[in-house]
């Protein structure tokens, strides 16, 4: 893809018909081109794209309120329209916020004054330059209130609150002029105006706020003043009145100052606590009274700072009640130790415990200071007594006292015998068991008081039941258990003294595989026995009991040894567990046959190794040997075997067969595998258009083979495949195959065909040839190609080239009074030599490598006037050449410049007849194909012309021209051939003034020869053309008696049409060219002086002239496609791009005509284009009279 000449630095493509690019730098309107293997897209207004200059970015100021945000801020931008803006140097007092093109500013909180940032805008052709916004913050009003406070009271706290606004916060407060009231103070950073007033008064001050913005006339402040009355405090007493009190009981009442400044000194003014209460400095009044009745009294309080206040009490104080607890007791019980506290409360400690009445139960006493009542009884019975407590108190009515009345019962303790049964005895087993008793008061000694132990069982007195019994059966006796106390507690025990066991013995039996044995295991034993019972079944057959033995019968097929256990029940129960151990002996092993199969390499057998086989049932098949290739897997009684994909031959197979007594022999059986062929995956490389031949069984395997067919090709349109049979290689059986696959002409790409190969076996699965398809050549890369449109095109060029210098050198001979003699000449001339040769002009154009311009142009048409001394009556005329001043003759009668009057005696023509031409040779370099040409051309003229008048002369003529190029090294070639018909004319309205015109049209014959870069040999064609040329000259002459001088101007046209033709080329290289567009328009300014002088030599004539030629061309095509697709239209184009030219060149030469007619020529010219690229030549010519 490409944006002019240049390609995209980089493209995606979306989809058949998107696709994404980046384009490359660039300035100005561009075509857009995609090129793909069908050839390149044509322009159109479309499909142009336009680059973008990059946006503008001035300086600007603006101006923001104290504290705003987000303010929009104007940016100056012109140029092309921006897509972002960017800050760039940030802004120092505030922030400059980017939202797409535009920016927005907050200064910073509490920031007034100037600020400043840099931005800059940016579109998709680049970023602007860097401009700076100026910002001004206006300055902040600063206020404070309130603007009056509330009076404060002398020990009372006080808080005012002191606020700034309008500013930057935080805010400094401080005390400006005057003094707080004693007590306040004024917090500097809240501007909290509190404390406790000490004094009382008017005072008058002022408060100043401070905010704290930054800038150059930061911070700002305001102040208030303020005035203020404090009054002095009235101080109370609370509480009212005072809670009354009780003799010998705590008393607490806390007094307190209300109305002053804390804390408080508390004093009795008049009057007197009761006895055993005191008042402390802080208002406390507590104590015990130790008295009853009413008392008066003042107390007063005094603040810190002095100020007092009092209050009038009567405390009354009233009698002590003591009281006793608790008001009853728990019945104690019998035996048993027992504890009670007795307390008082409500008089004066301490107090003392009596029995006021009745006796304490036997066994318990009091504690007369303590209050314990505590004992252990000893009879039962219930008593009646009465308790009291004294207290300590002294005074009227002391001491106190609280008396209760109690009743106890004694109750007889609960004796627990333990444990409640006993356990089992056995005749003829040793027992010991020991009872215990709890509830009554240790120790305690044991009887049997009812019934009888068990024969062989005696109880002793600690309680320990022990002996042997000697008789079984049932017993039932009661044992009495008696505490220290004489307490007794009695239970009833009865049970059964049991008989042992019978005593079982290990039995051992043997029997065959599946037979059944009975086994008489009770047989040994010894003791009662009436049953059996089998505990552990045996783990490979069944058991069951018939009578008093076990029937074991083993479990199907087993061998080996299997194990039971059984018991013995008797009257004395059932005796420990016996093992009874049976061996089960083995049948027969089996008997395998050998086998012989078939399978074909790759694919799987299954052999069934029990097939035959005698011995059954059957458990395993075990493989002894396994084949050394191929995989073999036994599962259950068949053997699968799979051979290699490559295998073939016998393989064998040794493996046993098993039941459930053992393995057979060893046996082995063969398997013979047959071959299957292997399609091996090939590749191979192709053109698009041409076949490439597959060896298919070089490297398969699985031969010999029958046959091969091809499968498909994928894609279907990338070509057709087909097989054909060759003859096997050396030594090898069976036949070879080889695939012909022929590309499409029109494919390239990756090209997947399928087949498969057999022999007398089988068909190979599918095998795979991929055909690397390469596309043909992008033959507008080709420098052959290039070179050779480069050559026909510039060919074409040079014909209308020749032809136009030609008739203008011409034309310059019927200047002046339009006297134009008859002349006959050739000219000689080194394309290298020119001020600017065709591949200059080439390299000039940068990208136009076909249609150029003939460099001549600026050079050759300018047909500078000869100068001659020929008379006209020996035909001499004034024939000019272009950059030579030449001519074959001589005249001694004076200078004959052009436009001077004719010489006398000399016969003026107005019909006359010439003849001119020159061969040029050349060589070209081409610019951006890498390829070079050589050219000689020739370009002969011939016509005649009448002058009407001394304002015009018109004339007719012919032209041939013949062009032979060769292009690059390897050669490729270019012959050409043209006839041109040509009417032309020349007008004179003044003296001195000129106005020239000529038109021709004529046909172009090419025949090339083209090197074919892909693969060698060459590629001929004819190609046929034809083309119109004209230009239109204007100018003055003046002149001096030696001299003369010319400003000019001149436009020059020419178009050719080269038509469609195809080369002729063996395989697919030949290509067809369509019909091509040559086109080419120069416009020229210029200025020429020539002279004459005699020298001893002969004539020296001098030249000097200076022109500007400005070339305009629009863009031009050559489109191709190879032969064979050429129905499908062009494939590749071959493009230039419309140019616009400026070209200053200067010359300066001169003849010198020797006295023998030779004339010598010499010529030096430089030019230099508008892009600083000069061009220099040098030519040298002679002439000889003929």
């Amino acid at each position: 893809m490409t944006f002019g000449a240049t390609a995209a630095t980089g493209y995606t493509i979306n989809s058949a018909t998107q696709i994404t690019a980046t384009a490359p730098a660039g300035t100005g309107t561009v075509d857009v081109r995609v090129t793909t293997t069908g050839g390149t897209s044509a322009t159109s207004a479309a499909d142009q794209f336009s680059y973008q200059t990059k946006p503008i970015a001035s300086n600007s100021t603006a101006s923001v309120a104290y504290g705003s945000s987000a303010n929009p801020i104007n940016l100056t931008l012109s140029g092309s329209a921006a897509t972002s803006v960017a800050v760039v140097t940030a802004a120092i007092h505030g922030t400059a916020t980017v939202s797409g093109t535009t920016i927005s500013y907050t200064p910073t909180a509490g920031y007034a004054g100037s600020d400043s940032f840099g931005y800059t805008a940016s579109n998709g052709n680049g970023t602007s330059a860097q401009a700076t916004v100026t910002i001004t913050v206006s300055v902040p009003s600063v206020s404070l209130t309130p603007a009056t406070l509330s009076n404060p009271a002398v020990g009372t706290p006080y808080s005012a609150t002191i606020t700034a606004a309008g500013g930057a916060a935080p805010y400094t407060y401080s005390v400006s002029s005057g003094s707080l009231p004693a007590g306040l103070s004024l917090n500097a950073s809240t501007g909290v105006l509190s404390g406790t007033a000490t004094v009382a008064g008017s005072f008058t001050f002022s408060l100043r706020g401070s905010d704290s913005s930054t800038g150059a006339s930061a911070p700002f402040i305001t102040s208030n003043s303020y005035t203020v009355t404090i009054a002095a405090p009235t101080i109370t007493v609370t509480p009212v009145s005072l809670p009354a009190g009780t003799a010998a009981t705590a008393y607490s009442q806390q007094l307190t100052g209300n109305g002053g400044v804390a804390p408080y000194v508390f004093t009795v003014k008049s009057g007197s606590l009761p006895a055993g209460l005191t008042l402390s400095s802080s208002g406390l009044l507590s104590g015990t009274p130790t008295a009853a009745g009413s008392f008066m009294l003042t107390v007063q309080a005094q603040d810190v700072h002095l100020f007092t206040g009092t209050r009038s009490y009567t405390l009354v104080v009233s009698s002590a009640t003591v009281s006793l607890t608790p008001t009853s007791l728990p019945n104690p019980v019998g035996g048993a130790a027992y504890s009670v506290t007795l307390s008082a409360d409500g008089g004066t400690g301490p107090y003392a415990y009596s029995v006021s009445s009745g006796s304490l139960p036997a066994g318990l006493s009091l504690n007369t200071a303590t209050g314990l009542l505590s004992g252990t009884t000893t009879a039962v019975g219930s008593s009646t007594f009465s308790l009291m407590a004294t207290d300590s108190s002294t005074g009227v009515g002391a001491p106190f006292r609280a008396t209760n009345s109690y009743t106890l019962t004694v109750n007889a303790p609960t004796i627990v015998v333990a444990p409640t049964a006993l356990a089992a005895m056995t005749t003829g087993s040793a027992y010991s068991q020991v009872i215990t008793a709890s509830g009554g008061t240790a120790p305690y000694s044991y009887a049997v008081t009812a019934g009888a132990l068990p024969p062989g069982m005696n109880l002793a007195v600690g309680g320990t039941l022990s002996g042997t019994p000697t008789t079984a059966g049932a017993y039932s006796f009661t044992v009495t258990a008696t505490d220290s106390s004489a307490f007794k507690g009695v239970f009833l025990y009865s049970g059964t003294v049991k008989a042992n066991p019978p005593v079982t013995v290990a039995d051992t039996a043997t029997t065959n595989a599946n037979t059944m044995v009975a086994v008489p295991v009770t047989s040994n034993d010894t003791g009662a026995i009436t049953s059996i019972a089998i505990v552990t079944p045996p783990s490979h057959g069944t058991a069951k009991v018939t009578a008093l033995n076990v029937e074991y019968t083993p479990a199907s097929n087993f061998f080996g040894v299997d194990t039971l256990t059984y018991t013995a029940t008797g009257p004395g129960g059932i005796s420990a567990a016996a093992t009874v151990t049976i061996t089960v002996t083995p049948l027969a092993v089996p008997v395998a046959k050998p086998q012989q199969l078939k399978v074909l390499a790759g694919q799987s057998v299954m052999l069934n190794a029990v097939l035959g086989a005698t011995g059954g049932p059957f458990t395993a098949v075990t493989l002894v040997t396994a084949p050394a290739k191929g995989k073999t897997i036994v599962s259950g009684t068949d053997i699968t075997f799979t051979p290699d994909a490559d295998g073939s031959g016998d393989v064998t197979l040794v493996y046993t067969v098993s039941n459930v007594f053992g393995a057979s022999p060893p046996v082995t059986s063969t398997i013979t595998v047959n071959p299957v062929p292997v399609a091996p995956a090939l590749s191979a490389n192709a053109a698009a258009g041409t076949q490439v031949d597959i060896d298919l069984t070089a490297t398969a395997t699985g031969g010999p083979f029958t046959g091969s067919a091809v499968l498909a090709v994928t894609p279907i349109n990338a070509g057709v495949a087909t097989i054909r049979s060759v003859a096997a290689a050396s030594g090898s059986a069976g036949a070879g195959y080889v695939m012909t696959f022929k590309a499409s002409a029109t494919y390239s790409g990756t090209a997947v065909i399928g087949y498969t190969l057999s022999n007398a076996f089988a068909s190979s699965p599918a095998g795979q040839v991929s055909v690397s398809v390469a596309a043909r050549r992008d033959v507008s890369t080709d420098a052959e190609v290039a070179g050779l449109l480069a050559a026909q095109a510039n060919t074409a060029r040079r014909f209308a080239s020749a032809q136009i210098g030609n008739f203008t050198r011409r034309l310059e001979s019927l200047h002046g009074d339009g006297w134009g003699r008859s002349d006959f000449g050739l000219t000689l001339s080194t394309g290298n030599n020119r001020a600017m040769s065709d591949a200059a002009m080439s390299g000039y154009a940068g990208e136009d490598r076909i249609v150029g311009m003939d460099p001549r142009n600026g050079l050759s048409r300018n047909g500078m006037r000869k100068v001659g001394w020929k008379p006209d009556s020996q035909g001499a005329g004034n024939a000019g050449q272009g950059v030579y001043l030449s001519d074959r003759g001589a005249d001694t009668q004076g200078p004959d410049l052009p436009g001077n009057d004719q010489p006398q005696g000399v016969q003026k023509q107005a019909l006359a007849f010439w003849i001119g031409g020159a061969v040029d040779y050349g060589r070209q370099n081409l610019r951006g194909v890498d390829t070079q040409y050589r050219f000689t051309t020739s370009g002969i003229s011939a016509g005649g012309d009448y002058r009407i008048n001394d304002l015009a002369t018109l004339g007719v003529g012919v032209g041939f021209s013949k062009d032979s190029s060769r292009i690059g090294v390897n050669g490729s070639k270019s012959s050409a051939d043209s006839a041109s018909a040509v009417i032309y004319g020349s007008l004179r309205p003044a003296k001195g003034v000129f106005i020239d015109g000529l038109l021709g049209y004529g046909s172009l014959s090419f025949d090339s020869t083209r090197y074919i870069t892909d693969g060698g040999g060459t590629a001929t064609g004819t190609r046929k053309g034809s083309q119109f040329f004209g230009s239109v000259i204007a100018g003055m002459e003046f002149y001096g008696s030696s001299w003369m001088w010319s400003p000019y101007g001149r436009l020059e046209m020419s178009q050719a049409t080269l038509d469609t033709f195809t080369e002729s080329a063996q395989g697919i290289q030949a290509l067809t060219y369509f019909k091509q567009k040559v086109r080419s328009t120069n416009g020229v300014l210029g200025i020429r002086g020539e002279g004459m002088y005699s020298t001893a030599w002969g004539k020296l004539m001098p030249r000097a002239r200076i022109e500007y030629t400005r070339r305009f061309q629009g863009d031009d095509e050559a489109r191709m496609a190879y032969a064979d697709l050429a129905d499908l239209g062009p494939a590749y184009v071959l493009r230039t791009r419309g140019s616009d030219v400026g070209i200053w060149t200067v010359g300066l030469g001169g003849r010198l005509m020797l006295q023998s007619g030779v004339e010598l020529s010499l010529e030096i010219n430089s030019s230099l284009d508008t892009s600083n690229t000069r061009y220099r030549a040098l030519s040298l010519g002679v002439r000889a009279p003929f």
